[in-house]
Protein backbone atom coordinates (compact mmCIF):
# COMPACT_ATOMS: atom_id res chain seq x y z
CA UNK A 1 0.00 0.00 0.00
CA UNK A 2 2.95 2.30 1.19
CA UNK A 3 4.61 1.63 -2.69
CA UNK A 4 1.46 2.20 -4.16
CA UNK A 5 1.33 5.73 -2.56
CA UNK A 6 4.70 6.55 -3.46
CA UNK A 7 3.97 5.52 -6.68
CA UNK A 8 1.26 7.76 -7.50
CA UNK A 9 3.62 10.49 -5.32
CA UNK A 10 6.54 10.53 -7.98
CA UNK A 11 3.55 10.31 -11.42
CA UNK A 12 2.06 13.45 -10.03
CA UNK A 13 5.43 15.58 -9.73
CA UNK A 14 6.84 13.93 -13.15
CA UNK A 15 3.43 15.22 -14.63
CA UNK A 16 3.46 18.26 -13.12
CA UNK A 17 7.67 18.90 -14.28
CA UNK A 18 6.54 17.69 -18.00
CA UNK A 19 3.34 20.22 -17.44
CA UNK A 20 6.06 23.20 -16.48
CA UNK A 21 7.98 22.55 -18.89
CA UNK A 22 5.51 22.45 -21.53
CA UNK A 23 4.41 25.73 -20.50
CA UNK A 24 8.08 27.14 -20.58
CA UNK A 25 8.02 25.72 -24.24
CA UNK A 26 5.60 28.15 -25.24
CA UNK A 27 7.21 31.03 -26.82
CA UNK A 28 4.80 33.76 -27.49
CA UNK A 29 6.88 35.90 -29.88
CA UNK A 30 10.30 35.99 -31.71
CA UNK A 31 11.89 38.16 -29.05
CA UNK A 32 10.74 35.03 -26.60
CA UNK A 33 12.89 32.42 -29.07
CA UNK A 34 16.01 34.77 -29.43
CA UNK A 35 16.52 35.49 -26.10
CA UNK A 36 16.31 31.39 -25.35
CA UNK A 37 18.91 30.95 -28.28
CA UNK A 38 20.55 34.28 -29.49
CA UNK A 39 22.38 31.92 -32.17
CA UNK A 40 19.44 31.08 -34.01
CA UNK A 41 19.10 31.48 -38.07
CA UNK A 42 15.71 33.09 -39.40
CA UNK A 43 13.27 31.41 -40.31
CA UNK A 44 9.59 29.58 -39.73
CA UNK A 45 8.61 28.99 -36.00
CA UNK A 46 5.75 28.39 -34.27
CA UNK A 47 4.42 30.50 -31.45
CA UNK A 48 1.13 30.95 -28.63
CA UNK A 49 -0.95 33.91 -28.23
CA UNK A 50 -1.82 34.34 -24.89
CA UNK A 51 -4.75 31.58 -25.02
CA UNK A 52 -2.33 28.87 -25.75
CA UNK A 53 -3.54 29.05 -29.43
CA UNK A 54 -0.45 28.68 -32.00
CA UNK A 55 0.25 30.33 -35.06
CA UNK A 56 2.97 30.79 -38.02
CA UNK A 57 5.48 33.71 -37.86
CA UNK A 58 8.46 34.18 -39.49
CA UNK A 59 11.02 35.59 -37.50
CA UNK A 60 14.22 37.58 -38.91
CA UNK A 61 16.56 37.81 -36.00
CA UNK A 62 19.27 40.57 -35.54
CA UNK A 63 21.50 41.84 -33.18
CA UNK A 64 19.46 42.45 -29.55
CA UNK A 65 16.45 43.58 -32.45
CA UNK A 66 14.56 41.93 -35.28
CA UNK A 67 11.07 42.05 -36.91
CA UNK A 68 8.03 39.37 -37.00
CA UNK A 69 5.89 38.35 -40.25
CA UNK A 70 2.81 36.57 -39.43
CA UNK A 71 1.70 33.96 -41.81
CA UNK A 72 -1.29 35.03 -43.67
CA UNK A 73 -2.76 31.82 -42.90
CA UNK A 74 -2.78 32.67 -38.76
CA UNK A 75 -7.11 32.27 -37.81
CA UNK A 76 -6.57 32.73 -33.92
CA UNK A 77 -6.39 36.51 -32.02
CA UNK A 78 -3.11 37.88 -32.36
CA UNK A 79 -1.40 39.44 -29.34
CA UNK A 80 -0.01 42.54 -31.10
CA UNK A 81 1.63 43.91 -28.04
CA UNK A 82 3.98 40.64 -28.15
CA UNK A 83 5.30 41.53 -31.26
CA UNK A 84 5.75 45.36 -31.30
CA UNK A 85 8.11 47.16 -28.79
CA UNK A 86 9.13 49.55 -30.93
CA UNK A 87 6.48 52.14 -33.45
CA UNK A 88 8.76 54.20 -34.79
CA UNK A 89 8.22 52.53 -38.02
CA UNK A 90 7.65 48.67 -39.87
CA UNK A 91 9.15 47.03 -42.83
CA UNK A 92 7.30 46.41 -45.68
CA UNK A 93 8.29 43.73 -48.25
CA UNK A 94 6.95 43.14 -51.57
CA UNK A 95 6.33 40.87 -53.45
CA UNK A 96 7.09 41.58 -57.21
CA UNK A 97 5.82 39.37 -60.13
CA UNK A 98 8.87 38.63 -61.46
CA UNK A 99 9.42 36.64 -58.31
CA UNK A 100 11.86 39.15 -56.65
CA UNK A 101 11.07 41.17 -53.46
CA UNK A 102 12.23 44.37 -51.82
CA UNK A 103 11.44 46.19 -48.82
CA UNK A 104 11.22 49.86 -47.29
CA UNK A 105 10.93 51.11 -43.72
CA UNK A 106 7.86 53.21 -43.52
CA UNK A 107 6.98 55.71 -40.48
CA UNK A 108 5.52 59.14 -39.67
CA UNK A 109 6.34 62.53 -41.82
CA UNK A 110 8.94 64.38 -39.87
CA UNK A 111 6.15 66.75 -38.29
CA UNK A 112 4.82 63.35 -37.03
CA UNK A 113 7.69 61.54 -35.74
CA UNK A 114 7.06 62.30 -32.02
CA UNK A 115 3.40 59.98 -32.46
CA UNK A 116 4.24 56.12 -32.48
CA UNK A 117 2.46 53.95 -35.58
CA UNK A 118 -0.58 52.53 -34.30
CA UNK A 119 -0.29 48.54 -35.35
CA UNK A 120 -3.35 46.76 -34.47
CA UNK A 121 -4.75 43.45 -35.46
CA UNK A 122 -8.47 42.74 -36.78
CA UNK A 123 -9.28 47.09 -34.93
CA UNK A 124 -8.30 49.86 -36.25
CA UNK A 125 -9.35 52.19 -33.10
CA UNK A 126 -8.47 55.93 -33.76
CA UNK A 127 -8.01 55.14 -37.68
CA UNK A 128 -10.22 54.64 -40.41
CA UNK A 129 -11.39 51.56 -42.15
CA UNK A 130 -10.06 50.10 -45.06
CA UNK A 131 -12.06 49.69 -48.84
CA UNK A 132 -11.60 45.90 -48.03
CA UNK A 133 -13.00 44.75 -44.06
CA UNK A 134 -14.62 41.45 -45.65
CA UNK A 135 -10.79 40.12 -46.49
CA UNK A 136 -9.98 39.91 -43.08
CA UNK A 137 -8.27 39.16 -40.43
CA UNK A 138 -5.96 41.89 -40.90
CA UNK A 139 -2.79 43.92 -39.79
CA UNK A 140 -3.60 47.45 -39.34
CA UNK A 141 -1.06 50.10 -39.61
CA UNK A 142 -2.24 53.32 -39.07
CA UNK A 143 -0.33 56.54 -39.23
CA UNK A 144 -1.31 59.91 -38.62
CA UNK A 145 -4.67 59.18 -35.99
CA UNK A 146 -7.82 60.99 -37.18
CA UNK A 147 -7.37 63.66 -34.77
CA UNK A 148 -4.59 64.85 -36.23
CA UNK A 149 -6.02 64.61 -39.47
CA UNK A 150 -7.62 67.60 -41.42
CA UNK A 151 -8.28 69.75 -44.65
CA UNK A 152 -5.28 71.80 -45.59
CA UNK A 153 -2.98 69.74 -43.26
CA UNK A 154 0.48 68.22 -45.01
CA UNK A 155 0.28 64.34 -44.57
CA UNK A 156 2.12 61.00 -46.12
CA UNK A 157 4.57 58.62 -44.97
CA UNK A 158 8.43 58.38 -44.44
CA UNK A 159 9.97 56.00 -46.62
CA UNK A 160 13.36 55.16 -45.86
CA UNK A 161 14.41 58.35 -44.52
CA UNK A 162 12.52 60.34 -46.79
CA UNK A 163 9.12 62.73 -46.41
CA UNK A 164 6.52 61.53 -49.34
CA UNK A 165 3.72 64.24 -48.51
CA UNK A 166 0.27 65.69 -49.79
CA UNK A 167 -2.08 68.54 -48.78
CA UNK A 168 -5.11 67.13 -47.63
CA UNK A 169 -7.81 68.23 -50.14
CA UNK A 170 -11.17 67.38 -48.51
CA UNK A 171 -10.30 66.61 -44.65
CA UNK A 172 -10.76 62.76 -45.39
CA UNK A 173 -9.11 60.79 -42.56
CA UNK A 174 -7.19 58.04 -44.29
CA UNK A 175 -4.20 57.35 -43.10
CA UNK A 176 -3.03 53.32 -43.08
CA UNK A 177 -1.42 50.72 -44.66
CA UNK A 178 -3.55 47.22 -43.95
CA UNK A 179 -2.11 43.95 -44.67
CA UNK A 180 -5.27 41.20 -45.68
CA UNK A 181 -5.03 37.91 -44.87
CA UNK A 182 -8.07 36.97 -46.37
CA UNK A 183 -9.46 33.87 -44.88
CA UNK A 184 -12.60 33.92 -46.41
CA UNK A 185 -11.12 34.05 -49.70
CA UNK A 186 -13.09 37.53 -50.17
CA UNK A 187 -13.12 39.66 -53.67
CA UNK A 188 -11.73 42.56 -53.61
CA UNK A 189 -13.19 46.05 -53.36
CA UNK A 190 -14.02 47.89 -56.74
CA UNK A 191 -13.27 51.05 -54.97
CA UNK A 192 -11.22 53.39 -57.70
CA UNK A 193 -7.92 54.24 -57.14
CA UNK A 194 -6.15 57.33 -56.76
CA UNK A 195 -3.01 57.50 -59.25
CA UNK A 196 -0.15 59.38 -57.38
CA UNK A 197 4.04 59.14 -56.51
CA UNK A 198 2.54 58.71 -53.28
CA UNK A 199 0.63 55.12 -54.17
CA UNK A 200 4.04 53.87 -55.75
CA UNK A 201 6.85 55.40 -54.19
CA UNK A 202 7.20 52.86 -51.90
CA UNK A 203 7.54 50.49 -54.16
CA UNK A 204 9.67 52.33 -57.00
CA UNK A 205 11.97 53.51 -54.51
CA UNK A 206 12.44 50.03 -52.37
CA UNK A 207 15.62 48.69 -52.02
CA UNK A 208 16.57 44.67 -53.48
CA UNK A 209 15.74 41.86 -51.09
CA UNK A 210 19.39 39.53 -51.46
CA UNK A 211 17.87 36.17 -52.64
CA UNK A 212 19.38 34.15 -49.33
CA UNK A 213 17.20 36.67 -46.81
CA UNK A 214 13.87 35.58 -48.83
CA UNK A 215 11.10 35.62 -47.05
CA UNK A 216 8.41 32.49 -47.77
CA UNK A 217 6.22 33.47 -50.40
CA UNK A 218 3.33 32.39 -48.40
CA UNK A 219 3.87 35.24 -46.58
CA UNK A 220 2.74 37.61 -48.79
CA UNK A 221 -0.87 38.86 -48.98
CA UNK A 222 -3.17 41.28 -50.15
CA UNK A 223 -2.72 45.20 -49.27
CA UNK A 224 -4.43 48.36 -49.42
CA UNK A 225 -2.89 51.27 -48.78
CA UNK A 226 -4.97 54.95 -48.28
CA UNK A 227 -4.56 58.42 -47.73
CA UNK A 228 -6.32 61.46 -47.70
CA UNK A 229 -8.14 62.96 -49.33
CA UNK A 230 -6.22 63.84 -52.61
CA UNK A 231 -3.47 61.61 -51.49
CA UNK A 232 -3.71 58.30 -52.46
CA UNK A 233 -5.29 54.52 -52.96
CA UNK A 234 -3.95 51.43 -53.77
CA UNK A 235 -3.94 47.72 -54.17
CA UNK A 236 -2.16 44.90 -55.56
CA UNK A 237 -5.02 45.51 -58.97
CA UNK A 238 -3.55 48.78 -58.97
CA UNK A 239 0.04 48.54 -58.70
CA UNK A 240 1.64 46.11 -61.98
CA UNK A 241 4.79 45.40 -60.35
CA UNK A 242 3.59 44.03 -56.94
CA UNK A 243 1.43 40.86 -56.14
CA UNK A 244 1.63 41.02 -52.15
CA UNK A 245 3.06 42.79 -49.40
CA UNK A 246 3.44 41.67 -45.88
CA UNK A 247 4.86 43.59 -42.83
CA UNK A 248 8.07 43.39 -40.47
CA UNK A 249 6.95 44.21 -37.06
CA UNK A 250 9.91 45.47 -34.63
CA UNK A 251 10.54 44.13 -31.47
CA UNK A 252 13.21 45.40 -29.29
CA UNK A 253 15.35 43.24 -26.51
CA UNK A 254 15.56 44.56 -23.37
CA UNK A 255 16.46 44.02 -19.75
CA UNK A 256 14.00 44.35 -16.80
CA UNK A 257 14.21 47.44 -14.27
CA UNK A 258 17.62 47.00 -12.67
CA UNK A 259 16.95 46.13 -8.74
CA UNK A 260 17.38 48.61 -6.18
CA UNK A 261 20.31 48.03 -3.83
CA UNK A 262 20.48 48.47 -0.25
CA UNK A 263 22.86 51.60 0.79
CA UNK A 264 23.56 52.07 -2.87
CA UNK A 265 22.40 54.79 -5.49
CA UNK A 266 22.04 53.23 -9.08
CA UNK A 267 22.33 54.92 -12.52
CA UNK A 268 21.05 53.50 -15.94
CA UNK A 269 21.88 54.71 -19.25
CA UNK A 270 18.89 52.31 -20.52
CA UNK A 271 17.42 49.04 -20.49
CA UNK A 272 18.41 48.40 -24.09
CA UNK A 273 20.96 45.89 -25.57
CA UNK A 274 24.47 47.68 -24.54
CA UNK A 275 22.44 49.65 -21.63
CA UNK A 276 24.92 50.09 -18.23
CA UNK A 277 23.42 50.35 -14.59
CA UNK A 278 25.99 51.33 -12.56
CA UNK A 279 26.06 51.31 -8.60
CA UNK A 280 28.11 53.93 -6.23
CA UNK A 281 28.07 52.31 -2.38
CA UNK A 282 27.16 55.24 -0.07
CA UNK A 283 29.08 57.29 2.13
CA UNK A 284 30.53 54.63 4.34
CA UNK A 285 29.86 51.75 2.73
CA UNK A 286 31.79 49.55 0.13
CA UNK A 287 31.17 46.76 -2.60
CA UNK A 288 31.40 43.26 -0.85
CA UNK A 289 30.74 41.10 -3.69
CA UNK A 290 28.99 41.25 -6.95
CA UNK A 291 29.87 43.63 -10.03
CA UNK A 292 29.00 47.83 -9.42
CA UNK A 293 28.88 47.69 -13.18
CA UNK A 294 26.60 45.60 -15.28
CA UNK A 295 25.64 45.75 -19.30
CA UNK A 296 22.35 44.70 -20.57
CA UNK A 297 23.39 41.57 -22.50
CA UNK A 298 21.48 40.25 -26.12
CA UNK A 299 19.99 37.56 -24.22
CA UNK A 300 17.71 40.36 -22.48
CA UNK A 301 19.89 39.77 -18.82
CA UNK A 302 21.90 41.95 -16.87
CA UNK A 303 26.15 40.71 -16.87
CA UNK A 304 27.77 39.89 -13.93
CA UNK A 305 26.30 39.56 -10.38
CA UNK A 306 24.29 42.20 -8.09
CA UNK A 307 26.26 43.91 -5.74
CA UNK A 308 26.02 44.72 -2.00
CA UNK A 309 26.94 47.24 -0.12
CA UNK A 310 28.53 46.78 3.67
CA UNK A 311 29.74 49.22 5.81
CA UNK A 312 33.61 49.75 6.08
CA UNK A 313 34.94 47.42 8.46
CA UNK A 314 36.66 49.90 11.00
CA UNK A 315 33.20 51.57 11.06
CA UNK A 316 32.50 49.70 14.04
CA UNK A 317 35.87 50.24 15.89
CA UNK A 318 36.69 46.71 16.27
CA UNK A 319 40.40 47.55 17.68
CA UNK A 320 40.51 47.57 21.11
CA UNK A 321 42.79 49.55 23.92
CA UNK A 322 43.65 51.85 21.53
CA UNK A 323 44.64 49.97 18.17
CA UNK A 324 44.48 51.39 15.29
CA UNK A 325 41.98 49.58 12.48
CA UNK A 326 43.23 49.26 8.66
CA UNK A 327 41.18 48.20 5.92
CA UNK A 328 42.13 45.31 3.50
CA UNK A 329 40.96 44.94 0.18
CA UNK A 330 37.38 46.69 1.64
CA UNK A 331 36.27 43.81 2.79
CA UNK A 332 37.99 43.00 6.30
CA UNK A 333 40.87 44.80 8.88
CA UNK A 334 43.90 44.54 10.34
CA UNK A 335 44.16 45.89 13.93
CA UNK A 336 47.84 47.64 14.69
CA UNK A 337 47.99 47.19 18.37
CA UNK A 338 49.08 49.87 21.33
CA UNK A 339 52.06 49.09 22.77
CA UNK A 340 51.51 46.61 25.83
CA UNK A 341 48.21 44.79 23.74
CA UNK A 342 47.95 42.04 21.46
CA UNK A 343 45.33 39.68 20.16
CA UNK A 344 43.47 40.26 16.95
CA UNK A 345 41.32 43.11 18.10
CA UNK A 346 44.57 44.43 20.66
CA UNK A 347 42.24 42.81 23.14
CA UNK A 348 44.45 41.00 25.31
CA UNK A 349 47.41 43.13 27.82
CA UNK A 350 50.51 41.66 27.08
CA UNK A 351 51.88 39.56 29.96
CA UNK A 352 55.31 40.35 31.22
Amino acid sequence: MGDSIMYSFLAFVILLGIAGVHSQAQPKSCADLYRTNILRKNGVFMVYNNQGQQFRVYCDFRHGYGYTFISPDTRVHVDMDNFVTNKSHVLIMDHRKDGTQYLAAISQISQYQNIPLSIQWNSYTGYTSMQNPTMGPYIYVGLIPKANTHRGGTEGYNEDGRDLTFVNCDGNTNSYFVFLLNGNNAAPSPYHPTYSSLQKQWITSARAVPPSQYLPTSYFSFFEMHFGGCGAYGTPQHLPLVDGAAVGLRYDISCPTPVDVQHATKSMTSTSVGGTVTYTCDLGYTRQIGDLTQTCADTGRWTGLTPTCASFPCSSHPCKNGGLCFEVEGTSYVCECAEGFEGTMCERQVQL
